[in-house]
């Protein structure tokens, strides 16, 4: 099962990301917005084991698209984790799930 996420805790506001930390190339959260809607939310994932060719999710068992689902992007340059946008508003608990291509 998915760990809550506590968006207190995680949200790094000098990067404007919420930071998840991958274990074995593959994190999986609940994202609950509470009472706020999440417009576009970001995500920076680290503990990728290098830096991915491709990054895949899901959200709630639903396999997203890249592209029109969500934007990704190594971070930093050359670095081992990835920046994510997903692209919806999030208005209510959502399980999501990030995984480099490879691993998979």
């Amino acid at each position: 099962p998915a760990a809550r996420l506590a968006l207190a805790g995680c949200f790094d506001r000098s990067l404007g990301a919420y930071r998840l930390q991958a274990a074995a190339g593959a994190v999986s959260v609940t994202f609950d917005p509470g009472p706020i809607r999440r417009h576009r939310p970001v995500f920076l994932i680290e503990g990728l084991a290098a830096a991915p060719a491709a990054l895949a999710g899901a959200a709630d068992g639903r396999r997203l698209a890249p592209g029109a689902d969500y934007r990704w992007q190594v971070w930093p340059d050359g670095g081992a984790a990835a920046l994510v946008q997903l692209r919806r508003t999030v208005a209510a608990p959502v399980t999501l799930e990030w995984w480099s291509a490879s691993v998979h």
